[in-house]
């Protein structure tokens, strides 16, 4: 690296991250979701772009930084927060094929 190269700078702890939350009532709640080994977790994403990318176009947001973020699920008992999660589900396969016969009601 030469003295006019410089590292990619990492963001602060303080950085605003986008978090998903949900209306009950007149109060916001924070989104959890759910790890593969089925542990409770928090998303937080660098832009509101790519949190509606992921969750859809009406999905409410806040901006939180990450301890202010730690300091809300820590009661919860949630330990876990993910920055910028992506969809991992099964792969969608083929519905099996049945005949129509086997559907029609016996007479």
């Amino acid at each position: 690296m030469t003295s006019t190269d410089t590292a990619p700078e990492e963001p602060d702890e303080h950085t605003v991250r986008y978090v998903p939350v949900r209306a009950v009532g007149d109060v916001r709640v924070l989104r959890f979701f759910r790890r593969g080994d089925g542990s409770r977790c928090v998303g937080a994403f660098s832009s509101a772009a790519a949190a509606r990318e992921l969750l859809g176009p009406a999905q409410e947001l806040i901006e939180l930084s990450i301890p202010a973020l730690r300091q809300l699920i820590a009661p919860l008992g949630v330990q876990q927060l993910v920055l910028d999660p992506r969809l991992v589900a099964p792969a969608v396969t083929d519905p099996p094929q049945f005949p129509f016969s086997e559907l029609e009601p016996q007479r």
